[in-house]
């Protein structure tokens, strides 16, 4: 998902948005492509752990 879209979805701005995406990216929880971004597995996995319903 772009960058823009996925900041408009969470009501922040687009800029401030990928800062914190590359630090996700920093530990292995997000994963980059030419165009957005996605949990990385390892991402997937602390989400999972973490947010238990």
């Amino acid at each position: 998902m772009r960058a823009p879209d996925l900041a408009a979805e969470l009501g922040r701005e687009r800029d401030p948005f990928k800062l914190d995406v590359r630090k996700l990216k920093a530990l292995g929880l997000t994963q980059s492509f030419d165009v957005g971004y996605a949990l990385s597995p390892r991402g997937e996995t602390y989400l999972t752990r973490t947010h238990r319903p």
